[in-house]
């Protein structure tokens, strides 16, 4: 009996170390950024694209973006058109100015022209 009671215990212990968080995967969601159709590419990048090209309202940028810094969603922009920029306004700049960090860490791909 005290051997029964000693392994139905270890068996407890052993059965409860074994579950482990499952870690949530991060979903991507690409997103086409056509830089020549921007107003104002230099200061809402992702704002503008999000609603003038891919239908946003807002309220659903504002969630969205919310997701972004939750973690739960990681964004790739995929940029069309980055020849028609300005020299000057370099991937850096473009990072900082459009304040980027406010959206988790987007992945950012440029597309050749």
């Amino acid at each position: 009996n005290t051997y029964d009671t000693n392994l139905r215990k270890k068996k407890k212990k052993t059965a409860g170390s074994n579950t482990k968080k499952k870690k949530k995967k991060k979903s991507i969601l690409p997103v086409h950024v056509f830089l020549p159709k921007m107003k104002n590419p230099t200061t809402r990048l992702v704002e503008e694209a999000l609603e003038e090209q891919h239908g946003f309202t807002p309220r659903n940028v504002e969630r969205l973006q919310e997701k972004t810094r939750a973690q739960n969603v990681r964004l790739a922009l995929i940029l069309v058109g980055y020849s028609f920029l300005d020299k000057k306004f370099l991937l850096d700049s473009m990072r900082e100015k459009n304040r980027l960090g406010e959206w988790g860490d987007p992945i950012i791909l440029v597309e050749a022209d």
